[in-house]
């Protein structure tokens, strides 16, 4: 005799599978872009001034999360450039995959 389990008892586990697989994915995706875009909004309104070695310097001010968005709002604040929250995001995302590496649990 034939498995009589259809295709339909085990949907919901199939569905749950797609959601878990599909979400991180995502999620990792956006990240790439909005680091691309902090890069540009960095190369076009920041490294005039903040060359590379700016940010790998022994001396810098910058130990934590915090200390990275607040110097990258108050250097926005500074060049009035009226930057938004993700803008703001974008850019320390951008800042801190090139030259800090805080981890996501610092963040």
């Amino acid at each position: 005799m034939a498995n009589s389990t259809s295709f339909s008892s085990y949907y919901p586990m199939f569905l749950i599978f797609i959601v878990f697989a599909i979400i991180p994915a995502t999620a990792n995706s956006i990240d790439i872009a909005d680091i691309e875009r902090g890069k540009l909004l960095y190369g076009n309104y920041c490294k005039e001034c903040h060359d590379p070695w700016r940010h790998s310097r022994q001396e810098s001010e910058i130990k934590t999360p915090t200390d990275l968005k607040r110097r990258i709002i108050g250097w926005q604040v500074h060049k009035n450039l009226s930057w938004q929250a993700q803008d703001v995001n974008d850019v320390y995302h951008y800042l801190n995959q090139q030259y800090y590496h805080f981890n996501r649990t610092q963040q």
